[in-house]
């Protein structure tokens, strides 16, 4: 189970630091990330099925995913906590108005080996 979520420039949130319990609720004004939040998941469910770009074709264009675009925000960056490890991953804008990945996590952390 995800147990903390980092995440940088991802539409409308440019920082954010969540810790998550079992069951989590969301509640906020309109236009405070909630929908953003969610969109987020569904983002690193496409990744894990190795299909980034086809979300990126059908979400519109790479720098509506960006925080103010790619010219504030060049890049979003992640970490992921699952409680045994910790993955951080960065989607660079490229050309043609789309993400580049790098092949293999950042980083990642095993708290067994620690």
């Amino acid at each position: 189970m995800l147990q903390r979520i980092i995440l940088n420039g991802f539409k409308s949130i440019k920082t954010m630091d969540l810790e998550l319990r079992p069951l989590n609720v969301l509640i906020g004004a309109n236009g405070a990330g909630k929908s953003n939040l969610v969109s987020f998941f569904k983002l690193l469910n496409e990744m894990m099925a190795g299909r980034l770009q086809q979300y990126i074709a059908t979400s519109g264009r790479a720098q509506s995913l960006l925080h103010f675009g790619p010219k504030i925000t060049p890049q979003i960056e992640f970490e992921v906590d699952n409680g045994m490890d910790t993955y951080t991953l960065r989607l660079f804008h490229a050309a043609g108005d789309t993400f580049f990945l790098l092949k293999k996590p950042i980083s990642v952390l095993s708290k067994q080996s620690v």
